[in-house]
């Protein structure tokens, strides 16, 4: 990281005209509503400006195409992220007033916005953490003046090198409590960035040793000044290897005045030595302070690790599978699975075995299941094993579940704990006093006597931190209207929760069926996630629904599972599915689809077609489902006797028969989904009858149909 003057690039006119102007009027009119609205309201419908492209552009101009935090290049690969400096919400895990729409107001201006790679971005998420917060809706300058220990701002801290170390082995250490801070938040010292630091001081170490040898000395210099321009990658790194061999530098030339341009580069314009001797003892000084990590009182939060693959091998019918989650993009919410498949397709199984895997051993033994249910079938000496690899690769990289000896065993854990709820297909909602214990969690996936507990009291008599964060979710999940200002009530004497919407209460309690189911299980979900974080839009946890489909109507098949996305943002829901409506809100390479081969062996299948923008008889009678059609059997059936006939012999016998067929096919079905399909089914079945086509030769026919869909247009509605 290094210092870079924002001035040297001119504000984007998007962020700065009447578009720009406009839209902060409409956010800060949002965000001046009363205060019992805003602790219910999230982050959204806010007109966004700064992911245009001129914005990144911009940026990426400034930052000479590098991240601004870590300095790597960014590439098509390692592609540009805008990042908000100061969060565009929940900068904080503070339960306090409006924390969570910190800074919200910030969200478009130029002054709080860098380029970053998705690593980077990724590592420092939403978290922002201080000792003292600025003001609700306070200026960038105004937030400067009062967040003095914020982490390094690379467009506003002019000496980063008196906050950061970079050695020579790659690693980058504090200097100062921000420092460390800096490092810690951003995963610094994180694989792949210490090999490539590494890799640069030793290229640039071995290029300036060798120019130390010209006897040009504007040669040596331009060498040097080159290296140590911010244009180049991991500068940083370059001008800590260079100090090291100012001393050689100037003894070669033998006067100060004629590098100090080079030395303003790498002092960052701060103190540039006027002679040798005060050169020496600033390097002196440097090697003295090596640094030292400062602790601080303030903890970081543990990054999200998400889930990246599952690997199954001899558990129950699941020979050996490895199911692969899609990487994690830094799109708004985590990446999810939907597993299909027919009957006896292991899609349960591979539910249970997740749940399993992911619980602590205390938790997964209170289930009192028999290890040797696990096993597959006549195979009494196999040893089942689960295995769950983590991004990123930090603590622990897999966990790992198995029976052996006939015992089950957890193995390969760290401190790290993921929060982990799961429902069978059967859910029905039942009063359990003791739903706090962990493996209650779960138990309606291996045991469907089992309820689902009744939150509503949990809810009614939650702090106000958590019955907050719900209501903000609960207005995602069930799809209330962002202009909307609704308000979520409770009432502890009655213990009824209600939306105070279009100006009326309604009673929680007065809902659908389907409803009532949808936010039960939400709220179970979300009871644990709460447990673990003070809001749901950072809460991180994996949750399993067999069957998602169960007790819902259509429009709500297709609705839950972006519903689900969008309430918690940051959890891995892994669902299973028959219903085609429910493909809706999963992404591509989301999709899992399990068959049994030839051997009678469950795998997956590959080379799937993308999901999203399919229609609902488009995913039937693709890969996803595997029908041939999405007709009536029956239906379908007629169609092929009718196009078979049509092409046999044409008789007054098969004339008739061809009549009956068209009659009956276009009583029992519906042809087409809007008028214009209708005429061209309609012309497609009389043109099979004229031209006598079979059903190989249809491609052929096509100006037939077209001929024919013309004359019906052209037809007044009682001749046809």
């Amino acid at each position: 990281m290094i210092y870079v003057d924002r001035n040297t690039v001119e504000r984007p006119i998007s962020l700065s005209d009447e578009v720009f102007e406009d839209a902060q009027r409409q956010l800060l009119s949002n965000l001046a509503k009363d205060e019992s609205i805003l602790k219910q309201k999230r982050v959204k419908g806010f007109r966004v400006l700064y992911n245009s492209k001129e914005v990144k552009e911009a940026l990426r101009s400034l930052f000479h195409g590098k991240c601004s935090y870590c300095e790597q290049p960014l590439t098509d690969k390692l592609y540009l992220t805008v990042d908000h400096f100061r969060p565009k919400q929940l900068a904080t895990d503070s339960i306090a007033g409006l924390r969570h729409l910190y800074y919200s107001w910030l969200i478009n201006e130029w002054e709080n916005l860098l380029p970053s790679c998705p690593e980077c971005n990724s590592a420092k998420f939403n978290y922002f953490p201080l000792k003292r917060y600025a003001n609700f809706q306070e200026s960038v300058e105004g937030c400067r003046k009062v967040e003095k220990d914020a982490i390094l701002d690379p467009c506003f801290d002019r000496k980063i090198s008196a906050h950061l170390k970079f050695l020579r082995d790659g690693t980058v250490k504090a200097k100062s409590e921000r420092g460390e801070k800096t490092i810690e938040l951003l995963s610094l010292n994180r694989k792949n960035l210490v090999r490539l630091r590494k890799k640069r001081w030793e290229s640039v170490m071995s290029q300036l040793q060798t120019a130390l040898k010209w006897e040009d000395n504007v040669r040596t210099l331009a060498r040097f000044a080159k290296l140590m321009d911010q244009k180049q990658p991991f500068v940083a790194v370059s001008r800590t290897a260079g100090m090291t061999l100012l001393v050689p530098l100037v003894t070669k030339i033998g006067t100060m005045d004629t590098i100090s341009d080079l030395m303003k580069h790498i002092w960052e314009g701060d103190i540039v030595p006027a002679s040798i001797q005060e050169l020496t003892s600033l390097m002196g000084l440097e090697k003295a302070m090596e640094p030292e990590l400062i602790s601080q009182n303030q903890v970081i939060p543990p990054k999200i690790r998400l889930i990246s693959s599952v690997e199954l091998t001899d558990y129950k019918a699941l020979e050996d599978l490895k199911i692969s989650f899609p990487s994690h993009t830094g799109q708004d919410s985590a990446p999810c699975l939907m597993l299909l498949g027919e009957n006896a397709t292991g899609k349960s199984t591979i539910l249970e075995a997740i749940t399993l895997c992911l619980l602590r051993e205390n938790h997964g033994k209170a289930l009192k299941l028999d290890p040797q249910s696990l096993l597959p079938f006549g195979r009494p000496t196999a040893k089942p094993r689960v295995s769950i690899h983590f991004n990123p690769k930090d603590g622990t990289d897999h966990w790992e579940f198995g029976v052996s000896s006939r015992k089950a065993y957890w193995k390969e854990r760290d401190s790290h704990e993921i929060p982990v709820i799961a429902f069978g297909a059967h859910r029905f909602v039942t009063n359990i006093r003791r739903y706090r214990q962990r493996h209650i969690q779960v138990q309606t996936l291996f045991d469907p006597s089992k309820g689902i507990p009744d939150l509503r009291k949990w809810l009614v008599n939650a702090p106000a931190y958590k019955f907050n964060a719900v209501a903000r979710a609960m207005k995602d999940l069930l799809l209330i209207p962002l202009d909307q200002d609704t308000v979520m009530t409770r009432n502890k004497d009655e213990g009824t929760i209600g939306f105070e919407l279009f100006g009326q209460t309604l009673d929680l309690s007065y809902l659908s069926e389907g409803y009532k189911t949808i936010i039960t299980l939400s709220l179970n979900v979300m009871r644990v996630l709460l447990e673990y974080n003070t809001n749901l839009e950072h809460a991180h946890g994996v949750v399993l629904i067999d069957e998602i489909e169960t007790h819902l109507h259509p429009r709500w098949k297709m609705q839950i599972v972006s519903g689900l996305r969008k309430a918690m943002p940051m959890v891995q829901f892994v669902f299973t599915t028959h219903d085609p409506l429910c493909l809706k809100g999963m992404r591509n390479d989301e999709v899992v689809v399990l068959q049994r081969n030839e051997d009678s062996k469950i795998e997956s299948l590959k080379d799937l077609p993308p999901i999203e923008g399919l229609r609902v008889e488009q995913i039937l009678t693709s890969p996803y489902f595997g029908l041939f059609s999405a007709l009536d059997p029956e239906v379908e059936i007629n169609m092929i006797r009718y196009a078979n006939l049509a092409a046999s012999t044409n008789t007054s016998d098969n004339d008739q028969q061809l009549k009956e067929f068209r009659d009956q096919i276009e009583s029992e079905m519906v042809i087409g989904r809007n008028p214009l399909e209708e005429i061209g089914y309609k012309a497609a079945l009389r043109t099979i009858e004229d031209k006598r086509t079979r059903i190989a030769d249809l491609s052929n026919i096509n100006d037939d149909v077209f001929k024919e869909a013309l004359d019906i247009l052209n037809k007044k509605p009682e001749d046809l």
